[in-house]
């Protein structure tokens, strides 16, 4: 029943043809600009303890009450040109930037699925897009990755398997319950063993060498991608992270004695959504 979606929205798009095609790519433009802008209210909410569904969005300067006309992903900042309507101070950029990235991302991965003829594979990556981008902001600011963002991946990634069995990198067939149950392993086995990175380095080093939201983070890919996906993602960010480090000892002159992770496990998550799909309990790659 749910796997008919799939065939649905292809047919639909081979009678459309090219129109189809390209409203679909403006519609995952908006929903990724739409997904953009409440990503920016939970990087800002979450680690301060704040709801993410009231009181409504404010200025922190003045208290000025946001508008709906005032909260339109990416028109609104243009509109206001940067500034708060209520005390004419600047807003960050870093709001339209993250709006206008996410929706740039939800775009290319829906026009890679779509192009290959499985539209539904856009649900686990945007979901994991938009955590990847969402946990990168927050660790850069805040040093942390939310729980709520890490949680929130993994039950979604338990949903997307009962639904779409077919469309996820663990074998079975298709079959619901064995696919539903690789996943669940997947992420205890990611657990066991970012626990022991986390042991080993704390032993090692005799302090924090790897947080424990990297570990969620990492069972949270893990489910959705299955420990082979994990693994390239782990390692793509160390890769990422290594070259950072040289290039940052370059510019600055010395070492940094901490920087976080989770920036680089997210490039990683974005490269790995943007270079493969999954079917079949098979993962397919595609180089551009």
């Amino acid at each position: 029943m749910f796997n008919e979606a799939n065939r649905a929205i292809c047919e639909w798009l081979t009678a459309s043809g090219t129109p189809g095609f390209a409203f679909s790519m403006v519609y995952a433009f908006v929903i990724g600009a739409c997904f953009g802008s409440f990503a920016t209210a939970c990087i800002w909410r979450i680690p301060r303890g704040i709801s993410i569904i009231k009181p409504r969005s404010k200025c922190p300067r003045c208290g000025h009450m946001i508008t709906a006309i005032e909260n339109i992903p990416l028109l609104s900042w243009l509109i206001l040109k940067g500034k708060c309507s209520g005390c004419g101070l600047p807003i960050s950029s870093k709001y339209f930037k993250t709006e206008f990235v996410m929706a740039i991302l939800f775009t290319a991965v829906a026009a890679i699925r779509f192009y290959y003829r499985v539209p539904i594979m856009v649900i686990p990556a945007w979901i994991m897009i938009w955590i990847a981008v969402s946990s990168a902001r927050t660790d850069l600011e805040k040093l942390i990755i939310p729980d709520k963002f890490t949680y929130t991946a993994m039950i979604f990634a338990v949903i997307y398997s009962f639904c779409f069995p077919a469309f996820t990198a663990f074998p079975g067939d298709g079959i619901r319950n064995i696919v539903l149950l690789y996943t669940i392993l997947s992420g205890v086995a990611t657990a066991i063993f970012g626990t022991a990175i986390v042991v080993s380095g704390k032993l090692i080093f005799g302090k924090d060498a790897f947080g424990w939201g990297d570990v969620k983070y990492m069972i949270a890919v893990a489910m959705f991608f299955n420990v082979l996906g994990m693994m390239f993602i782990l390692a793509a960010a160390c890769i990422f992270s290594l070259i950072w480090f040289v290039v940052d000892r370059i510019r600055r002159g010395k070492f940094r004695k901490y920087f976080p992770f989770g920036p680089f496990l997210a490039l990683a998550t974005i490269v790995w959504c943007i270079l493969t799909i999954q079917k079949n309990g098979e993962i397919y790659w595609f180089w551009f």
